[in-house]
């Protein structure tokens, strides 16, 4: 299940995964993320995945990639966070962040809610 927040006055878009989460919802769910919603034409976003358990089969890494340039193509610049307290969804996310991407995309791994919402207030 998916979750979000918006702080308008930050800026910050927040996720949080709970249970099973599938590429295919994971990326229908970002389709709601247009600049029209955000009032930022930068994305910025925190993904925490701490409860989460990703059942994405590394094939699926090329809908991430596509899903990555599609955002970037929105915004003029996409930042995510990712929250993981657990190996397999670090290794995924690192997996997926290691690809190559559009220029415009920034990404940062943590291990609290609190660290990534600080480094994107730096961004």
């Amino acid at each position: 299940m998916i979750t979000e927040s918006y702080d308008k006055q930050t800026g910050i878009v927040a996720i949080v995964m709970t249970g099973t989460v599938t590429v295919d919802e994971y990326i229908e769910w970002t389709r709601t993320l247009t600049p029209g919603k955000i009032s930022s034409r930068k994305l910025k976003l925190i993904v925490n995945g701490v409860k989460a358990n990703y059942s994405f089969r590394p094939v699926e890494f090329l809908k991430i990639d596509q899903w990555i340039s599609d955002l970037c193509t929105l915004f003029e610049s996409v930042v995510i966070a990712r929250v993981h307290l657990r190996p397999k969804e670090t290794a995924i996310s690192e997996m997926a962040d290691k690809r190559q991407h559009p220029s415009n995309y920034i990404t940062g791994m943590f291990t609290s809610q609190e660290s990534a919402e600080q480094w994107l207030l730096e961004r």
